[in-house]
């Protein structure tokens, strides 16, 4: 099979945007997906140069570009402004459909990305400079493409809130969300009796030892156990000698 032209590569530009407006009642977004602002590639993509033409047969939205999977949505409609492609999104009844759709409702995703076509692109030339000055700083100019799909993809608009809400259990997500968004789930906290040094009675320490053992440092009585001791000693060990220090049962 013969390659594709260079023209006719797939290519995909982010976007996040500034405001997404969600219906409860009609389970809809309608935000801006794509802008004639310069991005990290130095590309430009001009909105009036779009065609929808085909994509309008199949107006398909997906969950971070994965044609393999099932669309989360359809776009009802894709609509291009001078500066902006705006789209209005429908979420699928789907399970993944509707976390993705509560994520852009809580306020925790507003990032979009375009897969396109181009056809026909050029360089910036001084007459297009002068014109336009913010284009100064662009490598090239993409004057016509081929909308193929657009999808949300994993870029919280608050990444730490994201996480917290998950840990709370505000905001549930599936393993391969968790894992996109990287997120990582706490580790049960352990719990020990161990009995009391001086009272003889028992005492229960309720703390998550392992993520405590993570970060403290080791700090052996001889040298030469420094590199054995930090090859060999695990966080759950670790963790066994903080249970003890903290129940009175041995002293660091």
């Amino acid at each position: 099979m013969p390659s594709l032209k260079e023209t006719d590569a797939i290519s995909k530009k982010q976007f996040v945007a500034d405001e997404v407006k969600v219906d409860s009642d009609e389970r809809t977004l309608t935000a801006v997906i794509s802008t004639s602002g310069i991005d990290r590639d130095g590309d430009i993509i001009l909105p009036s140069g779009m065609d929808i033409e085909k994509y309008e047969l199949n107006p398909v939205v997906l969950w971070a570009h994965d044609h393999s999977g099932t669309p989360i949505g359809r776009a009802q409609w894709v609509k291009k402004g001078r500066k902006v492609i705006t789209a209005k999104v429908e979420f699928a009844k789907t399970d993944l459909a509707e976390e993705i759709y509560q994520l852009f409702k809580g306020g925790f995703l507003k990032a979009f990305s375009v897969g396109f076509i181009s056809k026909k692109s050029h360089k910036p030339t001084p007459d297009d400079i002068r014109k336009w000055p913010e284009w100064a700083d662009a490598y090239r100019i993409i004057d016509e493409w081929e909308l193929l799909e657009f999808s949300a993809v994993p870029v919280p608009a608050n990444a730490d809130a994201l996480a917290m809400a998950v840990k709370s259990a505000d905001v549930e997500l599936s393993d391969d969300n968790k894992k996109a968004f990287g997120i990582e789930d706490e580790p049960e906290v352990y719990k020990d009796t161990e009995m009391d040094a001086t009272e003889g009675d028992t005492a229960t320490i309720d703390k998550p030892l392992i993520v405590i053992a993570r970060h403290i440092p080791l700090i052996p009585h001889r040298p030469n156990q420094v590199m054995r001791l930090r090859r060999h000693i695990s966080p759950e060990e670790v963790a066994a000698g903080v249970q003890k220090k903290l129940s009175g049962k041995v002293i660091w």
